[in-house]
């Protein structure tokens, strides 16, 4: 199947340029938060919008973004807290491949955080872009992957200022929040759904095409379902398709839970057999049977990177992007005329009623944020069996995965039961609780009908 090329000889001054990455243009100032210049609105989902801002420092104008509340969430009084503890999560992980956030402030009433900026696009969006090609080149999709699963790695393994385990589960990992900067960098975001590892039980969170077969089970969750989720990513990234495209839950469930494990080689036979084996361990239904941490996931792809005997860099993806988005204009990081950004941040301010009474913009404004955004900040993590650690990777140049886990190509899979999918979870209530259960023996009785009737079906034909 036809990719795009980047080419084999590249000017170095082209490189240089690229690796600096594209130049933010001088937006005017739409209006100010603090310290801050804001420029724009950059996107706007159903839990938050975010705004492009400026900021003057000693080295000179750093751009930055400054994360609001949806206004239809505004009056969820739980929500405010959420807020703060998902910025609280963010302010206390370093690693050059996370979004890192620099403060949580209060701008007239309206909490809100700032955060680094990426200039650059989701991988959503380079999944849209490259579809017509099948997919990226594989050593690209290895990279990426391999620098979120260092980022993983890290939160998994991150601690708070007391030196305590947080035992972050990201729960929430897709191309949506990966952004892959101009320079060539790649960056994990948005902890909003992020829990500890202690607290995960009857909770799914994450994007349904996305989750885990643990999270659509509703179990508790550990590193290993993060994994998962970056092994969605990168088969998607190496066939250039969405792998879960059901439309119905049940089938949906059904596909992750216990269809058969993806081999993106099925897809296209010029995807690399041993790529294609780091998916199939990552996709493993059975957790045991996945790499045991996402940084197994990240020496894994490196080797393979190795392999190929193509070391690849952020040059490399920075080239490919440029080639991808050759107008200026699609890398522009706002669009649009100015007034309407000055029209859509002001609605930040406007009148709006708060239980049942009417609030004028130089009121403070309760803003509050989803209860399915983030919970409490964690506890101590919980892990399972210690046996598969890093040293337990084949060496380099051998096939994967570890005598200790199932073979990539002859992966035994152990089936878990039908799954469901739930919306996020209500405060605590014992009939909300019942109805629930009532609600999950429904569905499992209606499961398993249907997958009676299909075999019926079969037999009789």
């Amino acid at each position: 199947m036809l990719r795009p090329k980047i080419g084999d000889s590249v000017d170095p001054q082209t490189v240089v340029e690229l690796r600096s990455g594209a130049k933010i243009p001088e937006y005017p100032s739409v209006g100010t938060v603090g310290p801050y210049d804001v420029l724009g609105r950059l996107a706007r989902g159903g839990m938050a919008e975010v705004f492009l801002a400026r900021e003057s420092t000693a080295d000179g104008p750093r751009h930055l973004v400054l994360k609001f509340i949806a206004p239809e969430r505004r009056n969820d009084e739980s929500f405010a807290g959420l807020f703060e503890k998902e910025a609280e999560i963010g302010r206390q992980l370093f690693h050059p491949n996370i979004c890192h956030v620099y403060e949580y402030g209060n701008h007239q009433g309206n909490p809100f955080m700032s955060l680094e900026y990426v200039h650059g696009v989701s991988l959503l969006t380079v999944l849209r872009r490259i579809q017509k090609f099948g997919g990226l080149p594989p050593r690209l999709a290895a990279y990426v992957c391999a620098e979120i699963a260092d980022a993983l790695d890290y939160v998994h393994n991150a601690r708070g200022v007391m030196g305590k385990p947080l035992g972050i589960v990201h729960r929430d990992v897709s191309p949506h929040n990966i952004m892959v900067g101009w320079n060539g960098s790649a960056k994990l975001l948005d902890f909003g759904i992020a829990r500890a590892m202690a607290s995960q039980a009857n909770e799914h969170g994450g994007k349904r095409g996305y989750a885990s077969p643990e999270q659509i089970r509703m179990e508790p969750v550990d590193p290993r379902s993060d994994v998962f989720s970056l092994g969605i990513v990168l088969c998607e990234l190496l066939t250039g398709k969405r792998l879960y495209e059901e439309e119905n839950v049940v089938e949906l469930a059904a596909a992750i839970t216990i269809g058969p494990v993806p081999n993106p080689t099925d897809v296209d036979p010029d995807i690399p057999a041993r790529i294609s084996s780091i998916v199939r361990v990552a996709l493993a239904k059975n957790a045991e049977d996945r790499f045991f941490t996402a940084g197994e996931m990240a020496f894994a792809l490196r080797q393979y990177l190795e392999a190929t005997g193509e070391p690849t860099d952020g040059r490399d993806l920075a080239l490919f992007l440029s080639v991808m988005f050759e107008d200026p204009s699609m890398r522009a990081p706002l669009s649009g005329r100015t007034d309407r950004h000055k029209e859509r941040f002001e609605s930040i301010k406007k009148r709006q009623t708060f239980d049942g009474v009417s609030v004028s913009s130089s009121d403070p404004e309760p803003i509050e944020i989803p209860a399915d955004s983030i919970a409490p900040l964690p506890g101590e993590p919980t892990r399972a069996d210690p046996s598969f650690q890093l040293q337990h990777l084949s060496p380099a140049g051998a096939e994967l995965p570890t005598p200790a886990r199932a073979s990539a190509t002859t992966l035994s899979l152990k089936p878990g039961e039908g799954g469901r999918l739930f919306p996020p979870p209500v405060p605590p209530d014992p009939a909300a609780e019942e109805a629930r259960s009532l609600v999950r023996f429904l569905m499992i009785i209606a499961a398993t009908v249907v997958l009676l009737c299909v075999l019926g079906y079969f037999i009789l034909e």
